[in-house]
């Protein structure tokens, strides 16, 4: 009889701390959820940098380039296709390292990319887009 007593003692404890429990529960959860948010919010901040970043090179590199080879077609001197080759070269792999970060991101349109440089959402332009 005296175990039955301790265990109605024990689930009526259980029982009347319940609430409690929930509410940490609760608590817990939005704190994990807060710091997912948090967490994506930083990482977004990265991509973004880490975007612009690679699009910046690429136009640079894009318009030396250019100028590398206007002063091929002017001077016609080796020197200056040697250089225009070796720019094409580096501006190539900055075209692909931003092509794959874009494919990585999901980014297909020019508006899904100024959306993405200026930290908008990208899931109402997604919904127009299907």
């Amino acid at each position: 009889m005296a175990q039955f007593t301790c265990f109605s003692t024990l689930v009526g404890q259980i029982f009347t701390a319940l609430p409690y429990i929930a509410i940490l529960n609760l608590f817990v959860k939005g704190a994990i959820k807060a710091m997912k948010d948090t967490n994506k919010t930083e990482t977004k901040r990265e991509d973004i940098a880490k975007f612009k970043k690679l699009g910046s090179i690429f136009s640079v590199l894009l318009v030396a380039l250019i100028l590398s080879m206007v002063l091929y077609y002017v001077f016609k001197d080796p020197i200056y296709r040697s250089v225009h080759v070796v720019l094409f070269a580096i501006t190539l792999y900055f075209g692909i390292r931003l092509d794959k970060e874009k494919k990585r991101l999901n980014i297909k349109t020019y508006k899904e990319v100024s959306a993405f440089c200026k930290g908008e959402s990208l899931e109402d332009i997604e919904k127009d887009r299907q």
